[in-house]
């Protein structure tokens, strides 16, 4: 009985053999050419992650020159600020290239020019919701005292909604054109609501909260 079972499981192992052989045989090329393609796969997305670290070290390093750099506030700064971002369009740095750029308008006094990166900023489709967002904020930050109230309002009204990444400046800035506008009582309440918020930041809610005291006596 032994021995009949010895010979049934050799002709079944030859019969798994023969089968092996012959779907190797079938299949071969096409399993080494799968395993080819993965291992050329894995080392194409290894090299390419790693060209990606490279380029981001190059130029977050190279725009960090431009910002310590001895002229980073004088005009000429805002041209050099501006190639970069084209040069790096889509890019984190370019981004960050385009706010520097704005900055540096307006210590130079060209206001006019610092709301056109802010606005084109704002208008970018392809750039991060929370970039357009405060690209918006900071265009309104810089005509809080003589910009179009209405205007200031409307574009604020977005930013200052529930969930924003911006909303408790914003609402900060909704209360200083209430102020702006002559309405105390309304800045009052703002100001009272923001400083309130457990969720606002520490010394956001107590500037709210200095604010509401003296609006609630004017």
């Amino acid at each position: 009985m032994a021995t009949d079972n010895n010979l049934i499981r050799e002709i079944d192992e030859d019969l798994q053999r023969q089968r092996t052989h012959d779907l190797w045989k079938k299949y071969g090329k096409w399993i080494i050419g799968g395993a080819v393609l993965i291992v050329l796969g894995t080392a194409s997305y290894t090299s390419w992650q790693a060209y990606r670290l490279s380029h981001d070290q190059e130029a977050t390093g190279a725009l960090f020159a431009m910002l310590s750099a001895p002229d980073a506030k004088e005009a000429a700064a805002a041209d050099k600020l501006a190639a970069f971002a084209a040069q790096e369009k889509g890019e984190s740095q370019s981004m960050l290239a385009r706010f520097y750029e704005a900055e540096v308008k307006k210590q130079n006094k060209q206001e006019a020019q610092a709301l056109e990166i802010y606005e084109s900023i704002a208008a970018d489709g392809a750039a991060d919701p929370k970039y357009r967002d405060l690209a918006s904020l900071l265009w309104v930050q810089q005509q809080l005292d003589n910009g179009d109230i209405e205007a200031l309002r409307t574009r604020l009204g977005p930013l200052a909604k529930e969930g924003a990444p911006w909303r408790y400046s914003a609402t900060e800035y909704q209360g200083l054109l209430a102020v702006r506008a002559g309405d105390n009582q309304k800045a009052a309440e703002i100001f009272t609501a923001l400083s309130q918020d457990p969720l606002a930041p520490v010394d956001l809610r107590g500037r709210a909260q200095d604010l509401a005291r003296y609006y609630e006596r004017r």
